[in-house]
């Protein structure tokens, strides 16, 4: 188990008992790697955060563990010593996934390294709870997430279909009947997630340990 989900490490698929899945595809295909929770696709923050800090796990008899991830730490050290800004937690963790797209090397990067410090780094019990706080929030909501079927064909109980993303086999994009209420969920769970949390002191903390880190 890690963190609560039993892990299935061959498949690279990480499932909630609920079946409530995150998928992953490590090494080199780890950015194309958490696109759905169920048929929930999460802010980007979030699911390509959790690509790349998969991408550093290393597992040794039963005991598993996480690394930094070299492609993420070149990218912000040279990000950093270009005297350039980083984007403001409050930001990133609500941007969707259009504009999380663009710039992708910093915002890749970025959520790389937040979802690191909060899993591996904080010390701080609230902070630490962050990721699945969010996670959590999506499942109990997960009626809201009916997704559109692309065809009339087949039974009712078959599962939703999605739209194939070229040239990324497995990878599928799902649009929803109601994207007014996907958007209003996705926007709670940061709220749940982050409420309370003071931002500038999670600001500065994550900040202080990139710059010692990279």
């Amino acid at each position: 188990y890690l963190r609560g989900f039993p892990v299935c490490l061959q498949c690279g698929f990480i499932q909630r008992g609920d079946g409530l899945g995150l998928r992953d595809s490590a090494g080199a295909v780890s950015s194309h790697s958490v696109h759905a929770v169920g048929d929930v696709a999460p802010h980007s923050w979030f699911n390509e955060g959790h690509g790349d800090y998969f991408a550093g796990m290393t597992v040794s008899g039963q005991s598993i563990s996480y690394g930094m991830f070299d492609w993420r730490t070149k990218y912000l050290k040279d990000h950093l010593q270009a005297k350039k800004d980083l984007i403001p937690i409050k930001s990133l963790v609500r941007y969707p996934q259009q504009e999380y797209y663009s710039n992708g090397g910093l915002k890749y990067s970025e959520g790389w390294a937040l979802i690191y410090y909060l899993r591996q780094v904080a010390k701080d019990k609230r902070i630490k709870q962050i990721p699945d706080l969010y996670f959590n929030y999506l499942a109990d909501n997960l009626k809201a997430f009916r997704a559109k079927k692309t065809t009339d064909e087949g039974d009712e109980k078959d599962g939703p279909r999605g739209v194939d993303v070229e040239g990324i086999p497995g990878i599928d994009f799902i649009d929803f009947e109601d994207r007014e209420a996907v958007e209003r969920i996705l926007g709670e769970a940061v709220d749940k997630a982050f409420e309370g949390v003071n931002f500038e002191k999670l600001q500065a903390d994550f900040e202080a340990w990139i710059k010692s880190a990279v």
